[in-house]
């Protein structure tokens, strides 16, 4: 099992648990998912069934991130701040999509204007990846969807982590 941290600051957290660290620019969050669900489509390793038999919306979704309703493709991942790490971006995504994955996301992005559409983005990418209520994958089984599908406080708590950790 690995970790990888998204995130613009290298947190301890992250360098405790020897976490891979991706930096995008602040506020990307959104676009670098889309860019993801871009490639995921593109590749056609969404899980369609899945997508529904669980989702709605999922066409039209599907149709924006394909630029079918404005004419511009989310396939830009550059775009999303992390230009020099594009290709391992796509490289994640695969990664995500042929192993079981959990997707963990902190509150402190919803603090911006629209900062709740990186959560909703979040979700998103998670049922495109197919792995929600799935145990060990998903936003599921350990965040959002193990409790109805509605956000819970202690969702992106580790467990397993002891507050009195030794040096």
């Amino acid at each position: 099992r690995k970790t990888i941290s998204i995130n613009p600051i290298a947190t301890d957290t992250a360098k405790y648990l020897g976490s891979e660290w991706i930096a995008p620019r602040p506020g990307t969050d959104c676009a670098m998912m889309l860019g993801m669900i871009h490639e995921l489509v593109r590749t056609k390793k969404t899980d369609e069934a899945f997508l529904a038999k669980c989702t709605y919306g999922w066409p039209e979704l599907r149709d924006y991130v394909m630029g079918k309703t404005d004419g511009i493709e989310k396939r830009r991942l550059g775009s999303a701040g992390v230009r020099r790490a594009g290709r391992k971006i796509v490289e994640l995504v695969h990664d995500m999509q042929s192993h079981r994955t959990m997707i963990m996301m902190g509150w402190g992005i919803q603090r911006i204007q629209y900062g709740e559409q990186s959560h909703w983005m979040g979700f998103a990418l998670a049922a495109a990846l197919g792995q929600i209520g799935l145990p060990g994958g998903g936003i599921g089984t350990n965040y959002a969807y193990s409790n109805g599908g509605t956000p819970m406080a202690y969702g992106p708590f580790l467990g397993g982590i002891s507050s009195s950790v030794k040096p």
